[in-house]
């Protein structure tokens, strides 16, 4: 939006840049990155609220909403800017996600950012960072006040070592099924898991403690009468995205993050991702054509049976053909690996000495009605596929419009 100099903004003149000669500027566009006098309040080029020359670069340094000395700036998102802080009153470190001011000016990104707010505040779990605050200053900066999680992200992980041990896999995957278990409860969907939002913190014995963090684009799932996300914008990054959510389905829930665990799953037992992809078509071409096999990734490794089919349930192009709940799954991973680790145990559903001859397909017990023949299953992923490349259509559409 570009408005003359002299035309009024809300009722409030709109003051002209300093001129080369003047002092420098006290205030600044966000957006545009123009610099003002300390008296205007609203950039002349975009109508976007101006910020102290330092604010609009930088918090650090600065006490947002008079608790959070903010110390550096951590990362940026598309919503805004995440940087270290501390809560003085309680010598407390955190996280402060703050929302970019142009982004504020947008009711529905607002009303998003508050809902996650409220979810993410009723979410407690060893293994969710947890909210600590939020809330908007007295010159309408938007503020979320996270628990800090000083660790590791997978990517980083898997980058630096490859394919983890299989029982150190199954322990992460088990504390993130558990993590969207409590979100699912309380109606929440992630939407982005994924391996950068999954950190672990060493514990005292050596062992993994994994925290999901980011619930940045979380959506409550059973709040009558309201849909932050409209129907056919996608939310989410393509390579761990379900098909669902590629087609941009509004009616996300728990079963959308499941997919998502399953392809980290598949990462940390292979260090290769399942379905590499920067675009949701081309996501949508892999997905559809061959499901991600970790024999062909790993030949090298004799895997046991059924773990193939643990896996093969949680990608499941049909959700409702997926685990009932993510702790389903993740029990059903951690307990085969087990199984094939540790001596003595029994994986789920196989029955003690049928393992060692199961014929290829599926394990008994472990994924009741997907006993589908080579053609049938062709022609139904031809047919899902078909119809999820029409809808990222529309949903292309929708964006240019």
């Amino acid at each position: 939006m570009h408005l003359p100099s002299n035309e009024p903004f809300a009722g409030i003149p709109l003051a002209a840049p300093p001129s080369a000669a003047a002092t420098p500027a006290a205030r600044r566009c966000p957006r545009c990155g123009t610099g003002f006098a300390a008296d205007a309040v609203f950039c002349i080029h975009d109508g976007t609220a101006l910020l102290s020359d330092r604010a609009a670069q930088t918090l650090t340094g600065t006490l947002v909403a008079g608790q959070f000395l903010v110390e550096a700036r951590l990362g940026e998102g598309g919503m805004g800017a995440v940087y270290r802080a501390v809560q003085v009153r309680m010598a407390r470190p955190c996280a402060l996600k703050v929302l970019r001011r142009d982004v504020a000016s947008d009711s529905s990104t607002v009303a998003r950012f508050r809902r996650e707010a409220s979810n993410s505040s009723q979410l407690f779990h060893p293994n969710i960072a947890a909210l600590y605050d939020f809330g908007e200053t007295s010159d309408g900066l938007f503020y979320l006040a996270m628990e800090l999680v000083e660790g590791e992200t997978l990517t980083t992980l898997v980058a630096r070592e490859g394919a983890l041990a299989p029982l150190r896999a199954a322990s992460i995957v088990r504390q993130v099924a558990d993590a969207l278990a409590v979100a699912d409860e309380h109606g929440v969907v992630h939407r982005d898991l994924k391996p950068d939002n999954v950190l672990l913190v060493p514990r005292r014995d050596g062992s993994d403690l994994a925290k999901v963090v980011d619930f940045g684009i979380a959506k409550a799932t059973r709040v009558e009468g309201q849909r932050i996300t409209r129907t056919g914008v996608v939310i989410g990054t393509p390579a761990f995205m379900s098909p669902e959510q590629l087609a941009g389905e509004s009616d996300l829930d728990g079963r959308s993050d499941q997919y998502a665990l399953g392809l980290i799953a598949f990462e940390l037992l292979t260090g290769a991702r399942a379905f590499p992809a920067r675009t949701f078509g081309e996501a949508t071409r892999r997905m559809v054509a061959e499901p991600p096999k970790l024999a062909e990734h790993r030949p090298d490794v004799a895997w046991p049976p059924g773990l193939q089919q643990v896996i093969d349930r949680a990608l499941a192009l049909d959700r409702t053909q997926r685990w009932p709940t993510a702790t389903a799954f993740g029990a059903a991973f951690a307990q085969t690996i087990q199984a094939w680790q540790v001596p003595g145990s029994v994986a789920p559903g196989l029955a003690p000495g049928l393992a060692p001859g199961l014929a290829p397909g599926l394990a008994p017990g472990l994924a009741p009605g997907l006993m589908a023949t080579p053609a049938v299953m062709r022609q139904r992923l031809i047919v899902i596929g078909a119809a999820l490349l029409v809808l990222i259509a529309v949903v292309v559409v929708l964006t240019l419009i």
